[in-house]
């Protein structure tokens, strides 16, 4: 024999997109599509130059893509001009691991990208949680992007000088925006 304790379901309230039946024939718009990557990093490529230590930071901690030798039409380098500031600092190590840990990942790539130039120690020992990650993130070379692996971009930063050749780089980056 079966023995049920109920037989009625509770009330049932609106599930929360009901509202769209209630506004039928005419449905509010659709929300607008989240803005593309990059959007961000390129209303910071238009801060005022030079770049101060704070402005240095936001483009790092900020990013939305990772794209140190600049994307776009224009293709301006901001955020290897953000790093050559931080590093000129006499703190710029230390600022260089704050914003590893305040930003998200194109961010803390680019953190590392500095560290790479500057301190491999440091870079080794902050990088290893991407060398084995299937985490994507945003890339950008000029007009191209695409996403990449950060296992991906960090073997990139140890084989190749991406991101060692941005201290030596620094009078062909500030020329490029002007």
């Amino acid at each position: 024999m079966l023995n049920l304790v109920s037989c009625s379901a509770p009330p049932v309230s609106d599930p929360p997109n009901i509202q769209w039946a209630r506004d039928w024939p005419n449905p509010p718009p659709p929300p607008p599509p989240p803005p593309p990557p990059g959007e961000h990093d390129a209303k910071l490529a238009k801060l005022p130059l030079p770049l101060s230590v704070a402005n240095a930071r936001r483009v790092l901690t900020e990013a939305t893509i990772y794209a140190p030798w600049g994307f776009g039409f224009e293709g301006r380098p901001m955020q290897a001009l953000a790093i050559n500031v931080l590093i000129e600092q006499p703190q710029g190590l230390d600022i260089l691991e704050t914003v590893y840990r305040e930003a998200n990942t194109p961010g803390r790539l680019l953190a590392l990208c500095g560290l790479r130039a500057t301190d491999k120690r440091r870079f080794i020992l902050l990088s290893a949680p991407y060398r084995h990650s299937t985490e994507e993130v945003p890339v950008y070379e000029g007009c191209n992007g695409w996403q990449e692996t950060t296992t991906t971009i960090v073997s990139r930063m140890d084989t190749t000088d991406v991101c060692s050749g941005i201290p030596t780089a620094k009078e062909r980056l500030v020329a490029q925006f002007k």
